[in-house]
């Protein structure tokens, strides 16, 4: 039986998602490589069509991931440049906590924001602590993957990550968190409907 990792990365996709979503995973190898990653963190993927919710994905790449700690990324977002190393290091000065947290890069249609995500605050709310947003821990927080999987993601194809965010918060007690923009989200506005996979 193999050794677990110390980190799975996963990521909930689609078919006509694949030149945006081989680029980050090109990016998450040259980070792997870089820092001889290899033995320790492993991806996971689950490009299955939008006839599956993203909350579905979501749910079932949990359930087999192989990694101590878990962390999901959408295809069309980004990474820190060192932020894989960011998050090992983290991990490993801080052996057995339940979550690592972040601030975010946002930008929606070219506008430049700015996330935080944190175990300290009591929902998601906007324009709190000089962040536009704030967030509880959710997908794109590295959870313990024990306390990923026994929280099940709604089968809903949007604001699943809101109402996991909920549910997940009371399970995590403690945390460490990282003072970088880590996660890099990139949003270009698109029909509703079809992003998500809804039909009229």
């Amino acid at each position: 039986m193999r050794e677990q990792a110390l980190l799975s990365i996963q990521f909930p996709s689609t078919i006509d998602r694949e030149e945006v979503l081989n680029k980050l995973v090109t990016e998450f190898v040259r980070q792997i490589d870089e820092n001889k990653y290899h033995d320790i963190v492993c991806m996971e993927f689950d490009n299955r069509g939008k006839e599956v919710s993203i909350g579905e994905k979501r749910n079932d790449l949990y359930k087999k991931a192989w990694g101590k700690y878990v962390v999901q990324w959408d295809s069309d977002d980004g990474i820190h440049s060192h932020g894989l190393r960011l998050i090992i290091e983290a991990l490993k000065n801080n052996p057995d906590v339940d979550c690592c947290t972040y601030e975010e890069y946002i930008n929606i249609d070219g506008v430049e924001q700015r996330s935080n995500h944190d175990l300290k605050y009591g929902d998601w709310n906007n324009n709190e602590d000089g962040y536009d947003y704030v967030r509880t821990p959710f997908m794109k927080s590295v959870i313990k993957t024990e306390i990923a999987k026994s929280v099940p993601v709604p089968f809903i194809r949007f604001a699943e990550d809101h109402q996991w965010a909920q549910s997940l918060k009371p399970h995590l007690k403690t945390q460490v968190h990282i003072s970088e923009q880590i996660y890099r989200y990139i949003h270009i506005s698109s029909d509703h409907n079809e992003r998500y996979g809804i039909k009229d």
